[in-house]
């Protein structure tokens, strides 16, 4: 019996994984998407359409960030011939996708919590929300700890208040 490749795992590799399921190196990860796609236009609402596609795109940038940070730590990454150094705090490389890895992961956390905040207009735009989200959820993806200023204790707290809150205008308002 042939055995399989064995590859090693580093921490960054395992808060990756922990971060983003699709983060683990192949053959350990999975290649399905992350988030469904959603058209929301065709439910009436461009906001919540812009606000999806900028989550879609941020967690896109998080996973590309990702694989290029355990290639760089696992040292198949191409460096372009660098100078590496001698450990993680002169290696100008592994800085550059750790900070690649950090900045990818901040644009994620604001494009969160721009959806947990996100008042639709009407119902369909609601519909559209809590499918997207449904959708995400489903695919096992933790949303983000609250940023200082959330005023909220978690994210899903803040979605379902916000959408409580937007469904009672719509109520008011009809």
């Amino acid at each position: 019996m042939a055995q399989a490749e064995r590859r090693s795992i580093t921490r960054r590799t395992l808060v990756a994984a922990a971060l983003m399921p699709a983060a683990l190196p192949a053959p350990l990860c999975t290649a399905a998407p992350l988030v469904a796609t959603v058209d929301a236009r065709a439910r009436g609402d461009a906001d919540v359409a812009a606000l999806l596609a900028a989550h879609r795109a941020a967690v896109a940038a998080v996973e590309t960030a990702a694989h290029h940070l355990c290639d760089v730590e696992e040292g198949v990454a191409d460096d372009g011939g660098q100078d590496r150094g001698s450990g993680a705090d002169d290696d100008a490389f592994l800085l550059a996708a750790t900070a690649a890895f950090d900045a990818a992961w901040d644009a994620e956390t604001r494009a969160a919590w721009a959806l947990a905040r996100a008042v639709p207009v009407n119902l369909a735009a609601a519909a559209t929300l809590l499918r997207y989200v449904g959708d995400v959820e489903a695919q096992d993806h933790d949303w983000p700890e609250p940023p200082d200023d959330a005023g909220a204790r978690n994210w899903a707290s803040a979605f379902h208040h916000t959408l409580a809150a937007a469904l009672d205008g719509m109520k008011r308002a009809s």
